[in-house]
């Protein structure tokens, strides 16, 4: 919503401008010069507004993932370390002691 204000608020300052130029000078190349200028800065302005928008919303995204990817791993290491202890329900006891802590997991 606000992108479309401020492209609307940019037209209506350089058309202003423009209607403004044509009443206030008879000659075209001042007309230009001063569109010419307002355009620039409205352009800029304008431009500068999308950008930043445009960065915050990927700045958001990639720390949704980052987010998403942490919680992924640990879900890994966890299913890992679940499997492990699995294995280790297969090992004889006096073996299975030296295996979990080799491993370097501890039971939940």
């Amino acid at each position: 919503m606000w992108g479309a204000i401020v492209v609307i608020a940019g037209l209506a300052v350089v058309v202003s401008v423009f209607f403004g130029a044509l009443a206030h000078y008879a000659d075209s190349k001042d007309v230009v010069a001063v569109v010419g200028a307002v355009t620039g800065v409205v352009g800029t302005i304008v431009t500068a507004f999308f950008g930043i928008h445009a960065t915050a919303r990927a700045a958001s995204d990639a720390t949704q993932k980052v987010a998403a990817a942490g919680e992924n791993a640990t879900k890994t290491v966890k299913d890992a370390n679940d499997k492990a202890l699995a294995a280790a329900a297969y090992i004889p006891a006096s073996q299975a002691a030296e295996f979990v802590d080799k491993l370097g997991i501890r039971p939940h």
